[in-house]
């Protein structure tokens, strides 16, 4: 009988700890839900910009060719000097940028880092033909306005300037109102 009544307080100190454990777990998955809701409020979902429904905040900038870049329906991409995967992407949004409607002037590129980061001449012969291209350090006016904070980026705007599509993949017109 001693036996069984010392099984039973073991089961049961047991079963209290698994309870104290299980109720700390729970209490940490609500500081981290918390935690990415104020995260998604701030317009960051844990992609590398804005995401769809998103507003993009002012901006000013002058494209390589002097020309001033204003908001609009517009396909956005972000490159980083220097990056493998910007690199790598480049002739598909080049291609893309090639039917977009509107041509040239609804298509912008945004060519981040200084000159000492990599070779922007392969990036500017590319991408001046089919969209106007803006360079920026990452602290600039367009990736600031755009909250990009991984590269490459890229975007689909309504004439508001509200995202439709965006992520690492390059958007098409036929990708409006999904995440990429």
């Amino acid at each position: 009988m001693g036996v069984l009544v010392a099984a039973v307080v073991v089961v049961g100190a047991v079963a209290l700890a698994n309870l104290v454990f299980t109720f700390g777990v729970v209490r940490r998955l609500r500081e981290h839900t918390e935690l990415f809701n104020r995260l998604n409020d701030g317009g960051l979902t844990g992609r590398n910009l804005l995401g769809p429904g998103r507003t993009v905040g002012p901006y000013t900038a002058t494209a390589v060719d002097d020309t001033p870049v204003t908001g609009g329906a517009t396909l956005v991409g972000f490159f980083s000097l220097g990056c493998e995967p910007c690199t790598a992407k480049r002739p598909v949004f080049a291609d893309v940028a090639r039917e977009h409607p509107g041509g040239r002037d609804r298509v912008l590129a945004v060519v981040v880092g200084d000159d000492g980061d990599g070779d922007v001449s392969a990036y500017l012969d590319e991408l001046t033909p089919v969209s106007r291209v803006v360079r920026q350090l990452p602290t600039g006016d367009v990736p600031t306005a755009f909250r990009v904070d991984a590269y490459p980026a890229f975007a689909l705007l309504d004439d508001d300037g509200v995202v439709l599509a965006s992520g690492s993949a390059v958007p098409s017109a036929s990708t409006v109102g999904t995440q990429v």
